[in-house]
């Protein structure tokens, strides 16, 4: 998640896609990390649910990412403010 936030706010703050790179990274290893914890912890249904609500977060921020990078390429191209 700190990669992946720590690409956003590059990105945002320059316009430069080459921040994205942390941010790219960061998606691929959260889901391999994720994956690995969710098969750990098969048997125990309380932590299931709790990775389930944390990649509903999870997603939400991704949603709330995308949208701030689509407005900084319309910042980066002139087609908004």
């Amino acid at each position: 998640m700190v990669d992946i936030e720590t690409g956003l706010r590059g990105f945002i703050a320059s316009g430069d896609e080459r921040f994205l790179e942390p941010l790219k990274q960061g998606r691929q290893d959260f889901k391999q990390h994720f994956n690995e914890a969710k098969s750990l912890t098969s048997d125990n249904a309380t932590q299931q649910d709790r990775l389930a609500k944390m990649d509903e977060r999870h997603q939400a921020f991704l949603k709330v990412a995308e949208s701030l990078m689509t407005l900084r390429r319309a910042v980066t191209a002139g087609t908004a403010t």
